[in-house]
């Protein structure tokens, strides 16, 4: 901890501060009236290799996913296990998406790559080469890159999807270029130019409807 004898001026120029300090950087004020210093980064994982590492919360572990299509499970201990049987394809950014069983679904733009235990391994023969994933209720959600349309698998069976298992974001035409599930299991898709928010159907033959487009 430190402390200042003037007070901190954030809104006047550093230019007509004689004493007093305009900012503070690596931080913080305490109650005490001073300023608590950050601490330091420490190098928690070293991975083999080198590119950009996507991280990703997932049971107890850090899952990362790397540049070079490696998939490494980190214990809270710092200590990386590769879990790369089916290396991730595709060039694009890791999105991730978590099932209620425990199975972890990875899309880079490639075929989607799951893990549920060993190693990674290819989701399935039919679904679709994606950029984006998404779970809902039991659906995982995928995108088709270069189109408006996104498809889904059968509740819970992630190997089975249909062709007939697909809706279309037509509320403007454009690409869609990424999806999300809301905290209040909305699903939300995006292209360049619209957003459109689908939600789950309780009854009929179709899982999804759109409830609005901007």
């Amino acid at each position: 901890d430190f402390y200042w004898e003037d007070p901190m001026f954030a809104n006047a120029d550093e230019t007509i501060l004689r004493k007093a300090p305009a900012g503070v950087e690596n931080a913080y004020a305490n109650k005490a009236g001073g300023f608590t210093r950050f601490p330091g980064l420490a190098n928690f994982v070293s991975l083999p290799g080198q590119g950009r590492c996507i991280p990703y919360r997932w049971r107890s572990y850090l899952m990362v996913a790397t540049q070079a299509g490696r998939v490494y499970r980190t214990s809270q201990s710092g200590v990386a296990e590769d879990v790369t049987g089916v290396p991730l394809t595709g060039g694009k950014r890791p999105v991730f998406a978590a099932t209620d069983d425990n199975r972890l679904v990875i899309a880079t733009g490639g075929p989607l790559v799951s893990l549920s235990s060993g190693q990674t391994e290819l989701l399935s023969e039919q679904a679709p080469e994606s950029t984006h994933v998404a779970y809902v209720d039991g659906y995982l959600i995928a995108i088709e890159p270069g189109t408006g349309r996104f498809r889904y698998c059968d509740p819970g069976e992630y190997t089975v999807w249909n062709d007939l298992s697909v809706f279309s974001a037509d509320g403007k035409p454009d690409d869609l270029v990424a999806t999300t599930v809301t905290p209040f299991r909305e699903l939300l898709l995006a292209g360049p130019e619209s957003i459109e928010q689908f939600e789950r159907l309780a009854s009929g033959t179709r899982p999804f409807f759109r409830r609005w487009a901007t």
